[in-house]
């Protein structure tokens, strides 16, 4: 655990689909959090079409993923990407996708009390972490920001 992080955990999210380009940057997604040490957790949500689609992911995620950390999970959700008339949507799948996580895998609203020190960090599978992220950046020797002087240094609630 690091001591920059005052008692709080992150938890690594981030939405897929159900398909092969999005489970091998998802592998390497896990990969790279294990590569650099990850503390917290870290979950999948992949938006899939059918639910034969999601007990394979299900299968691929415990044979190639769960290996690798027994904090590394998947949740798998509906296809989002027909609710409104029209051609098919992807980009739906995120926002309802993480929506169905927060409700349905973290319980909130409904058990704030769960995750009240927890940080969800919102990412996609084509992005890989080089280091982690820390909650208090004041004694961090590197800060990125366009203006470094009222750069925020600590996240807090809210």
């Amino acid at each position: 655990s690091n001591p920059n992080n005052d008692g709080y955990s992150f938890h690594y999210v981030f939405s897929s689909g159900c398909n092969a380009l999005q489970d091998w940057q998802s592998y390497m997604f896990f990969y790279s959090m294990k590569a650099i040490g990850f503390d917290g957790n870290v979950t999948r949500v992949a938006s899939c079409e059918t639910e034969e689609d999601a007990s394979i992911l299900r299968s691929l995620h415990n044979q190639q993923i769960k290996i690798m950390s027994p904090r590394f999970n998947l949740h798998t959700t509906p296809d989002y990407t027909h609710l409104v008339p029209g051609p098919k949507y992807n980009f739906f799948n995120k926002p309802f996708g993480i929506r169905h996580f927060l409700e349905h895998g973290l319980e909130l609203p409904s058990r704030p009390d769960l995750h009240k020190r927890t940080i969800i960090v919102v990412l996609d599978p084509d992005q890989f972490l080089l280091r982690l992220f820390v909650r208090n950046m004041t004694t961090e020797d590197e800060i990125w920001s366009n203006q470094p002087d009222h750069a925020f240094k600590v996240v807090d609630e809210g």
